[in-house]
């Protein structure tokens, strides 16, 4: 962190479906994308420069990171 291509997710052995969301400081959902591998590469490419907020939610847990993006 910060970004100016991509993220890397890598989920916990026993979840493997998550939701991952990206929301722009304004709380505006801007990007959305279902895993359910353990591991994954999400393309933020078309995201402009600036601070984002991270969802990931699986089954058992839901965590929020920042992201910047250059």
């Amino acid at each position: 962190n910060p970004t100016t291509q991509g993220i890397h997710i890598r989920l916990n052995s026993n979840d493997r479906n998550a939701w991952v969301k990206i929301f722009n400081v304004l709380g505006e959902e801007v990007a959305t994308r279902r895993i359910s591998s353990a591991e994954t590469h999400m393309n933020i490419e078309r995201l402009k420069p600036g601070i984002y907020h991270v969802s990931i939610e699986t089954d058992t847990q839901k965590m929020v990171r920042s992201l910047v993006k250059k």
